[in-house]
């Protein structure tokens, strides 16, 4: 800028010849250049006072010990709020401190007290770049202007550190009492006071009691003894629990009245526990309470408490008691373990789909198995009544993997209350504290514990009955509880503190997604919560429970990761026989539907047997009950009663092609028709043909050529179908009556017409003079089991149906469809005449709405008229009639078929207050929307009579 001071603006206007252009002086053109440089301002990064200068530099190499020792005493002041936010600036993360200062920090990366600043570093203002143009040389070199503090603290009053550390109660049958179990004051006055405000749900003398069950420290025990006596608080809710264990886990007043207690080390709020006689009377209430409860596994609350009391006691009691408080704690654990079991076994088998049921009862073994731990829950000098053998040992085990695994299975978090999270610390704490003692004993016994617990715990070795790991513990914090194992290929790992049982890293937990959404598992299983574990076979799940009656089965599943197909295996324990579930699918186009949709499939792999089991695998007699056996060596499907046994007969022979061909494909399709040939008819070739969704049966003697009704015993199937009536109808049977039954004849002649239900289909060909009337019946369709039976009365010359008014309207249905502009031989009448007979019939109305199959068939009854309206439909002078090209002849199309269908709902309908308990169906849609225009039915209807 020197070089310019002494020159001035000479810039000016300059014309070239052609235009004028602005021509710009050096001066200027310099000026321009220095205003655009910026230069960035250097901050000096330690403070110039040597003493701030000491501090930082002790703040980055402060040693490590006296670092963490800072940082616990500083979590500790800020317990309520471990992150509390400061708004303040930190000197290792602004420039230039983070790039000059961060080489010399020798402390951790996630350190809780650090050097901040409440002013901003100058670098990080808008004076960090000042321009050369203006600013002198001093404006480009600063000072450190960062302020040395340490991270705040956030203390909490004394107020809510005694609010932190008295439970709260949230039922609101005792919120409204929470200011007696935050002291032991005298408040028995004030509770009864409150009388007025008890709920109706608790008693008023369960109010009182509860509220003065602190009122002074040195009655609490004496309280809870009169309690336990008579029974007069329940302690298998929550907020008694909170209430018993807050008043005797609290270490109490230290003096009163200046008066120290003659034991030092023990409260006059506990002093009653170092006298035997009221130990004795305690520990036989506490005896007797659990004599009481011992078989209802419901009341997992009260042992919990229990277990508490007697813990508390041992602690306390002197040393001439101690052996028989802690056979109560052994009780208690041994209580826990029963109902642990019975518990699993109800998870195991239990048939409701409410998956908040499960979540309750896996709530309750989590409760259990805390109880359990608990019952460790004293000093290292009286722990030895506890722990002191091979089997202690197992159930700590037990315990804390019952815990571990039943929190993991527990998908609803949220379902866990505070008192529950509260004694889950508590158990933890307590597993934490027991470690070296579990440590030392470990050892010395060779670790056998862990062996023969995980004998019993992981489902692989418990089918072989026992293991011989060696066992290593991790580290040697003595306080650590991973133990770690070679067996076989694979590693094993416990942890005795969290409860965790790994192979191979992984878990006790849920199958995979993957296997749960497979077909084939969900049609065997549905949505059963197995609890797995990693089997022997990589990949492959087992699971950790045994299964149907006294555990005869587990259950193996493996995908296969190149084809993804899922591989189930059904391992039996008792016989070591191995099933493998075959899918559905493969059976398919080779036998009935019957065999492959009402029955799982499993194949023995040792005799080459399929057994055709029930389909849901919680059915009681899911193992025992196979109907059918398919032998892979012989390629026959018997029937697996060896009293009556039969031979499924070959779709694909000709014999059954003829039978099926001939008289059966009249009723349904071929996958739901399947015989089976009688082995113990030796005289007599007896084969029995079965129609599975109907329901109907027959049997075919092979002597006689004549095929029977099981329905009808005294009819055959006759070999003259015809009928003189429903002409064109191929959906039918017509049964006659047995020769030796034709003595009836002469009296009552009769004969019976099968028809199943269905869609009614008619075609006409070209060159027919009658339509031809089918019955579709889809393997997905509705009433698929339904079929009517029809009289032939030959002295009315009529047909009756013997279901009403389901039968009579499909009897009409079927008259309307066959219907010919002739008449019937046999009813001497065209078939759109005996319809509308029928339709106006007492046998085709009803006082009550119609059920779901009446308003299917009156739906196809008004859908035979043709679709009638004005064109164009604002105006009347022209009428559309549409017929229907169905086959059925358009002078049969009758225009009544829609208004007499419509009547006879809306005459059903007008009693429906007296139905209130018949669920309301819906009304066929031809009748929701405007297809028809009833107004020109109804005229056109009028104008046809006449």
């Amino acid at each position: 800028m020197d070089s310019i001071k002494d020159l001035s603006c000479t810039c000016s206007y300059e014309y070239n010849g052609y235009r004028s252009f602005w021509r710009t002086c050096e001066r200027c053109r310099t000026q321009k250049e220095a205003n655009n440089i910026k230069v960035n301002i250097f901050e000096c990064p330690i403070p110039s006072d040597r003493v701030e200068a000491l501090a930082v530099i002790f703040e980055l190499q402060m040693p490590i010990e006296i670092r963490i020792y800072r940082d616990i005493i500083w979590q500790f002041i800020n317990r309520p709020h471990p992150h509390p936010s400061h708004n303040m600036y930190e000197w290792l993360s602004v420039p230039p401190h983070a790039s000059k200062l961060g080489p010399f920090y020798t402390g951790p990366n996630n350190n809780k007290v650090k050097l901040v600043s409440s002013t901003k570093s100058i670098t990080q203002t808008h004076y960090s770049s000042p321009s050369i143009a203006t600013a002198p040389v001093t404006e480009f070199l600063h000072e450190n202007s960062l302020k040395i503090q340490i991270s705040p603290t956030s203390t909490i009053a004394i107020k809510d550190e005694c609010l932190a550390l008295t439970p709260q109660l949230d039922h609101p049958d005792y919120k409204q009492l929470q200011f007696t179990i935050n002291n032991t004051q005298f408040v028995q006055n004030h509770v009864i006071a409150k009388l007025c405000e008890c709920p109706a749900r608790v008693k008023p003398i369960q109010f009182v009691e509860f509220g003065s069950f602190r009122s002074g420290h040195r009655l609490q025990w004496l309280n809870l003894l009169a309690m336990l006596e008579l029974d007069s608080l329940p302690i298998a809710e929550e907020s008694i629990a909170i209430l018993i264990m807050h008043s005797i886990l609290q270490y109490g007043p230290l003096a009163i009245d200046g008066k120290r207690s003659d034991n030092s080390w023990c409260s006059e709020a506990h002093e009653q526990l170092l006298e035997d006689n009221f130990i004795d009377e305690l520990t036989a209430r506490l005896d007797h309470r659990l004599d009481d409860c011992e078989l209802n596994w419901q009341s997992e609350l009260v042992l919990l408490v229990v277990t508490m009391i007697t813990m508390r006691m041992l602690t306390i009691c002197n040393s001439t008691r101690e052996d028989k408080v802690a056979s109560l704690a052994i009780k208690c654990r041994r209580i826990g373990e029963k109902w642990v079991d019975l518990i699993s076994e109800t998870i195991k088998f239990t048939s409701s789909p409410d998956f908040n049921e499960i979540e309750n009862l896996r709530l309750k073994m989590v409760t259990i198995g805390i109880s359990c731990i608990l019952t460790f829950s004293t000093h290292s000098d009286r722990i030895h009544c506890l722990l002191s053998s091979s089997e202690h040992a197992i159930s700590l085990l037990k315990a804390a993997t019952t815990t571990h695994d039943n929190i993991i299975l527990n998908k609803i978090q949220s379902n866990i209350s505070s008192f529950a999270r509260n004694i889950m610390r508590f158990s933890v704490r307590t597993l934490v504290m027991v470690q070296p003692i579990v440590a030392e004993f470990l050892q010395k016994i060779s670790f056998k514990s862990l062996n023969d617990f995980s004998a019993i715990y992981w489902a692989v070795i418990r089918s072989k009955g026992t293991m011989n790991g060696q066992w290593q513990k991790r580290t040697e914090d003595v306080y650590d509880g991973w133990y770690d194992c070679q067996y076989d290929s694979r590693y094993i790992s416990i942890n005795c503190i969290t409860g965790t049982f790994l192979v191979d890293g992984m878990t006790i937990g849920f199958l995979p997604e993957n296997i749960t959404t497979n077909e084939l598992f969900v049609r065997v299983f549905g949505n059963h919560i197995f609890e797995v574990q990693l089997a022997e076979s990589p990949k492959t799940y087992i699971t950790k429970h045994t299964y149907h009656g006294n555990g005869k089965v587990q259950y193996e599943f493996h995908v296969n990761d190149r084809t993804k197909h899922l591989i189930i295996t059904e391992r039996h324990i008792t016989t070591n026989e191995i099933f493998r579930l075959i899918p559905h699918s493969h059976f398919q186009t080779e036998l009935p539907d019957i065999f492959v949709s009402n029955h799982s499939h499993w194949l023995n792999a040792r005799s080459q047997i399929v057994e055709f089991r029930p389909i849901h695998f919680k059915e009681a007699n899911f193992l025992d009950h196979k109907p059918y056996i398919l032998s892979l060596t012989t390629g026959y499907i018997v029937t697996n009663d060896m009293t009556n046994e039969q031979k499924l007969v070959n779709q694909s022979s000709s014999f059954f092609d003829t039978l099926f061909s001939e008289y059966f494909i009249r009723l349904d399709s071929k996958p739901y028709i399947y015989m089976m040939g009688d082995c113990s008819s030796r005289s007599d070739i007896i084969i029995h043909i079965h129609l599975s969704r109907l329901g109907i049966a027959f049997k075919y003697n092979g002597t006689t050529k004549i095929i029977t009704s099981r329905e009808y015993s005294d009819m055959c199937i006759d070999q003259d179908q015809w009928l003189g009536t429903l002409t064109g109808l191929t959906s039918s049977l017509l049964l006659s009556p047995l020769s030796v039954k034709h003595y009836r004849l002469e009296h009552y002649p009769y004969r019976k017409l099968i028809v199943p239900f269905g869609t009614i289909l008619s075609t006409r060909g070209q060159r027919e003079t009658h339509q031809t009337v089918t019955i579709d019946r889809p393997s997905s369709m509705s009433f698929s089991h339904q079929y009517f039976v029809f009289t032939l009365n030959d002295r009315l010359k009529i047909l009756q149906s013997t279901d009403s008014p389901a039968g009579w309207l499909y009897l009409a249905l079927l008259h309307a469809t066959t219907s010919h502009s002739l008449p019937d031989h046999y009813t001497g009448m065209t078939g759109m005449e005996r319809a509308f007979q029928l339709l106006y019939s007492a046998g085709c109305w009803s006082d009550q709405p119609f059920n779901e199959l009446s308003l299917n068939i009156l739906g196809e009854i008004a859908s035979i008229s043709p679709k009638v309206n004005y064109y164009p439909e604002h105006l009347t002078c022209m009428e559309n009639i549409d017929w229907n090209s169905n086959g059925i002849p358009y002078s049969m199309q009758h225009f009544g078929y829609y208004l007499i269908a419509k009547k006879l709902i809306d005459s059903s309908q007008l009693f429906n207050f007296m139905y209130p308990q018949l669920k309301t169906n819906e009304m066929p849609k031809i009748f929701q929307g405007k297809m028809h225009n009833e107004m020109l039915l109804k005229k056109l209807y009028w104008d046809y009579r006449d």
